[in-house]
């Protein structure tokens, strides 16, 4: 089975958690760029578990004057 909770403000997606009973990912969260601001920067967030309890966690670093850039790792 499939769950997902999903939060938007105005109709732009900000956040979404999605638990699952796939072959790729039992749980993903991603918190889109403009729910958490840091003074001009608002970051986006990634954190998913895979079915081998792997972690890979990412974050989008965007600056109002720069090109978006994301890192990602697992662990």
């Amino acid at each position: 089975g499939v769950g997902g909770l999903f939060i938007d403000r105005h109709g732009s997606l900000l956040a979404s958690l999605m638990l699952a009973s796939t072959k790729d990912y039992a749980m993903r969260l991603n918190i889109y760029p403009g729910l958490i601001h840091l003074g001009d920067w608002s970051p986006g967030l990634f954190v998913a578990l895979n079915r081998d309890e792997k972690w890979l966690a990412g974050i989008h670093i965007a600056w109002p004057s720069w090109q978006p850039v994301a890192l990602a790792t697992g662990f």
